[in-house]
């Protein structure tokens, strides 16, 4: 998860208050105070130059507030010294900001900067089974299985899940539950095409599914079903 992908505001009065609060905040680091983020004053005023440039550039465009009055060089001249400030700023956020261990995630959003969750989301543990919606028998000893969530009408794998464990037996009495099936599939996909010796054709397959998560952690079976390998 990440706030203010682009930190950058597009409107041009929200870049100049953007500006003028970062300053504000990186002033309050600078060598020889509580807590230095590890730049120096060299530094610190090149960023703190340009930006000036551009405020003082806006202030001129727009002044009291009345970007009507302005003249095409005074906007021309805005927007070389924006893109002139957004640069510099750029490069020293990247530099010194984004990544600096001593930056911490409440005051990047002091800044309006972007903020990275280092914490990965918890993987859910699959609670729905899947059930067989298409079994197709229609080819010579293969069977084509298409699988989708139960309750859900559309097809695929539900979100968060990996893939799927399949458990199967051929032949026999029908199995009372997946253990006593001994092939196993872990298809990636809600779609499978399993492939049979044709010396089995004519026989009933039994089968069980269920979904697993990226860390393999299993669901629910399904319903056994079963088809005749043709």
């Amino acid at each position: 998860m990440t706030t203010n992908d682009d930190y950058i505001p597009n409107e041009i009065a929200d870049f100049h208050d953007f500006v003028i609060t970062l300053i504000e905040v990186t002033a309050l680091h600078v060598p020889g105070t509580a807590r230095p983020w590890g730049y120096t004053n060299t530094e610190f005023e090149a960023l703190e130059s340009d930006a000036e440039a551009f405020k003082d550039a806006y202030d001129l465009a727009n002044p009291a507030g009345k970007k009507k009055s302005r003249t095409p060089s005074q906007t021309k001249d805005m927007n070389e010294k924006k893109d002139v400030c957004e640069k510099t700023i750029r490069d020293f956020v990247n530099t010194w900001l984004a990544y600096n261990i001593a930056v911490t995630n409440p005051d990047k959003m002091d800044m309006n900067l972007t903020v990275f969750d280092t914490v990965p989301s918890p993987v859910p543990v699959p609670g729905t089974k899947p059930f067989v919606f298409k079994l197709d028998t229609s080819e010579t000893a293969r069977h084509k299985i298409q699988m989708r969530e139960e309750g859900s009408t559309s097809g695929g794998l539900p979100e968060g899940m990996n893939g799927l464990e399949i458990r199967s037996k051929v032949g026999g009495a029908a199995p009372l539950t997946p253990e006593e099936c001994p092939n196993q599939l872990l298809p990636t996909r809600a779609s499978v095409t399993i492939n049979y010796s044709t010396a089995d054709s004519g026989k009933r397959v039994f089968y069980y599914a269920r979904y697993l998560n990226s860390k393999n952690q299993p669901g629910p079976w399904s319903i056994m079903f079963s088809a005749i390998i043709p």
